[in-house]
Parts: structure tokens; sequence; C-alpha cells
């Protein structure tokens, strides 16, 4: 198999700020906290993983425990940084709650991410965010049918042939120090870009008092025939 070739593309992270979609038949919000992630080349990828891990990657994550647990403000809420195999990926994180806690449990949840850089972590949050991932691997490469498809995949984006077994070793050998160094150098909230999909009537307090600037309120109106986009008419719909 020939390796695809190499990449040379400039990926820019999101702008800055809160996108609102109105959706008048809901009563809950679904909120997108975006920015830039990385790709699987980079060397901090282990520790990246273990600190995702720790961030939103279980029931016993920061998120999951402070969000859900601790204040109750969400349904479900998790994610961290991902890894694509020749471009960068999204760092996300995904929050559902109900329409009167969309502040709370945004800026709850914007708290947490901003805490990975000053809120140390723990010899208990390694070591359990250590074996969560290496126990997924029982199930990630359980058969000889995925294996193979993991080393093709690696071989076409041109990744040694060991990648896996280096894999394996980085993060067995992730430390405090490692974690506390990437996320200094990964986690930047001010370059964080919000989508929030919710009811606007029953979002009370309203989203700027998340004091990060205005909101860009995104139309999703499908014009009709024979209307132009902005157009008003009962014959319009949102999906």
């Amino acid at each position: 198999m020939k390796p695809t070739p190499a990449r040379n593309d400039v990926f820019a992270g999101p702008t800055p700020g809160i996108s609102f979609i109105d959706k008048e038949d809901v009563n809950q919000s679904n909120v997108q906290i975006m920015g830039l992630g990385t790709d699987r080349h980079n060397p901090d990828v282990p520790t990246l993983a273990v600190m995702d891990e720790i961030l939103g990657g279980s029931f016993a994550s920061r998120l999951f425990q402070k969000v859900r647990t601790e204040l109750g403000l969400a349904y479900e809420v998790g994610g961290g940084m991902s890894f694509a195999y020749d471009h960068p990926a999204t760092f996300r994180v995904v929050v559902l709650t109900k329409s009167a806690s969309t502040v709370d449990a945004t800026r709850a949840t914007l708290a947490e991410i901003a805490g990975l850089t000053t809120k140390p972590f723990t010899q208990e949050e390694l070591d359990r965010a250590k074996d969560n991932i290496l126990n997924s691997f029982l199930f990630r490469y359980d058969t000889r049918d995925k294996v193979l498809a993991e080393r093709e995949r690696l071989e076409f984006y041109g990744y040694p042939a060991d990648y896996l077994e280096r894999y394996k070793a980085g993060l067995e050998k992730v430390t405090l120090a490692d974690l506390n160094a990437v996320a200094k150098k990964y986690i930047h909230p001010e370059k964080l870009a919000l989508l929030v999909v919710g009811n606007e009537p029953e979002i009370k307090p309203g989203l700027d008092e998340l004091k990060l600037g205005p909101v860009h309120v995104v139309d999703i109106t499908i014009p009709q025939p024979g209307k132009q986009p902005g157009q008003t008419g009962s014959a319009e719909t949102k999906q």
C-alpha cells in the first residue's frame, strides 16, 4: 500500500464567540464548545488522551462529576481533544441542558475547561485515566480484523508499523508534570467558539450573560420556492 501524500493545509481555529440557533419547538439547549485539536503525529497525543479522559471521558471525569452530578445542570456533558490521522481534528465539548440552565451549565463547563490549567491533576485522576484508556484496547483491538483494519489505516497515512505499541508505551509513561505541561500548551479558553441550539424565550438569563461578546444569530430558515433568503412569510419553516 502506498501511503497518502502528506498534507500541507493550514487549519485555523474557530472565531471565538457565541453563535445561536433558535428552535422554538424544544425545551432544552444543545451547547457545543469548539476549538482546534491536533493530529496523531503529534508526540503529545498520549498525554492529551489522558487529559481528555480526566476532563470529560467517563463518569468519573471532572465535567461529569461537577456539571452533572454535583451541580445537576446537564443531562449529558463530556468531550475533549480529538486526533485525526492527517490533519488537526477538533477540541469539542458537548453540554445538553434544560433551557433555563443553559447559561449556568455553559459557565460551569467553561470553568472546568479553564481549570485544566489552574487546578492541579491528581495521581488518582492520572491512574484512573490510564487504566480506562488501556483497558479500552481490549475492546478496540480484540479481533484480528480490528487490528488489521487499524494497521491498514496507519500505513495508509504514513505511520510507522509499531505506532500502536509506541502509543501504548507513551500512555503508560504519562506523568502529572506532563499533564500540567500539555494543559498549559493546548488549553486556551479565550480561543473557543460556542454554538448553542435552543429555545430563545426560555433561555433566561440570556446568552449575553456569558460575557463572551455579541451573540451571532444563525438563520436556518429554509426559503420556499419564489422567496429569497431572509424574507418572512407563513410558508417559511424551520428545521
